[in-house]
């Protein structure tokens, strides 16, 4: 929600990219609903910051 706000999580496959190669056009979200066992054995991701990264433009004059 901090990155993308409220949205469906429909909408999210076409706002996440692809943490390798950058790109939009393949990257498949589901909705799962575990069984207790599976959640024992699961990893979760949660954001604990976003980072804004300023890098500098030159131009030659």
């Amino acid at each position: 929600m901090k990155l993308f706000g409220d949205v469906d999580v429909n909408r999210l496959s076409r706002t996440m990219k692809c943490e390798r190669c950058g790109r939009k056009d393949n990257i498949e979200c589901d909705v799962i609903v575990p069984v207790a066992a599976e959640r024992d054995r699961m990893t979760v991701r949660r954001l604990v910051k976003i980072q804004v990264r300023k890098s500098p433009i030159w131009r030659d004059d």
